[in-house]
């Protein structure tokens, strides 16, 4: 499966972001998991209202962000700006975010933006685990077959 690359716009600034590998991935997301995955878990199990699952989930990121230990964060915010290309008004053509000091100059004072950003790209890396799709319940033991 090749690595999808989506545009998006956030504010007046274009993205163009490309899902990390799968070597990169796979260390962000036994990260993640360990970071965000109780909190997933325990929501869900003992969430019975329903609802739109995909709203629920974007609130318990931003709820997990919070609690994230400061180094996860800056290594998603460096992981993400390697495979992002931004292209704001005033340029021609997009330049790669990780270059140096553009992450600094676009997002001061925009954290806003920036939490948008790090959220699209949480997503477009880790949806079937951050998606719509609430985690399946934990497996319940068979019952015995009924004796003839």
């Amino acid at each position: 499966m090749a690595k999808k690359t989506e545009k998006v716009s956030i504010g007046t600034t274009q993205f163009t972001i490309t899902q990390l590998g799968a070597v990169e991935g796979r260390r962000l997301y036994k990260k993640l998991v360990t970071s965000l995955g109780p909190l997933l878990r325990d929501t869900f199990a003992n969430d019975k209202t329903g609802g739109d699952a995909e709203t629920r989930v974007i609130g318990l990121v931003l709820r997990g962000l919070e609690d994230m230990p400061l180094d996860l964060f800056e290594e998603l915010c460096e992981s993400f700006s390697a495979v992002t290309l931004f292209k704001t008004p005033a340029m021609n053509m997009p330049i790669p975010l990780s270059t140096q000091g553009q992450f600094d100059d676009l997002f001061a004072g925009d954290y806003g933006g920036l939490t948008n950003w790090v959220m699209t790209c949480l997503k477009m890396n880790f949806a079937n685990f951050l998606g719509a799709t609430p985690p399946a319940p934990p497996p319940v033991a068979a019952e015995p077959a009924p004796s003839a």
